[in-house]
């Protein structure tokens, strides 16, 4: 089990502001995070005001590939209920200018995989 600052770091486990005071204290993050407790309604409404925000398709892209990085929960709940509105984002055109501009080739990763079933 992960605890302090290694838990924080694994994008899988990291669950943000939505540790309760309790699991702060048992996982050691008290103090890591900011001390308000919010649940992943409210942040997935912060994360999307923050995407809404940017001026560009790939600054928009930038943030959820940095909250992808630290919070995979917290990316995919908001990508899935605004999948209509972020996946031109986080698929074509805009990963294609971000592969080409932005992203060094080691990070070249997929950030999003679909299976699409045509009838």
């Amino acid at each position: 089990m992960k605890w302090g600052k290694e838990l924080l770091r694994d994008a899988l486990l990291n669950r943000g502001t939505a540790y309760t005071t309790d699991e702060r204290k048992r996982f050691a993050v008290t103090g890591l995070l900011p001390p308000r407790v919010e649940g992943i309604d409210v942040q997935v409404r912060r994360v999307l005001d923050q995407v809404r925000g940017k001026s560009s398709a790939l600054g928009k892209y930038m943030h959820l590939a940095a909250i992808q990085d630290e919070n995979e929960t917290l990316f995919y709940r908001t990508l899935v209920e605004h999948l209509e509105e972020l996946m031109p984002i986080m698929y074509t055109p805009t990963v294609g200018e971000a592969c080409l501009n932005w992203i060094p080739p080691a990070r070249a990763v997929p950030r999003a995989c679909l299976r699409i079933h045509i009838q």
